[in-house]
């Protein structure tokens, strides 16, 4: 009995730690606590839906990176329009804040 309330208690140390990754945009961090409450004997219908919010998250991930990436492109072109349109694109996806101040100075510069 003992050993199964302790089964699960780190079932449910599992499954708070997982809804806390979901919430959150660590991809890495996903995916570890997915193993873990898989490990713990989580609910299929729970992990099903933190791999569904894995996706997304790792969406979002590669969104940022290839906002960041056209963001570096558009400062290294001299051109007002696009560097633009590349901070907002940033903004949206969630780019760190001091590639887009550096961006910002650019286009402020080009202006």
């Amino acid at each position: 009995a003992a050993s199964e309330a302790a089964a699960e208690e780190g079932r449910q140390e599992a499954e708070a730690e997982l809804a806390q990754a979901c919430a959150g945009d660590d991809v890495e961090a996903l995916q570890a606590a997915i193993v873990r409450a898989r490990a713990a004997g989580a609910p299929a219908e729970t992990l099903r839906g933190a791999e569904e919010a894995l996706v997304v998250v790792q969406e979002l991930a590669q969104a940022r990176a290839d906002a960041e990436e056209s963001l570096v492109a558009a400062v290294a072109s001299n051109n007002p329009r696009l560097l633009q349109a590349a901070i907002e694109l940033a903004e949206e996806a969630g780019v760190a804040g001091r590639a887009v101040e550096i961006a910002r100075e650019r286009l402020a510069g080009l202006a």
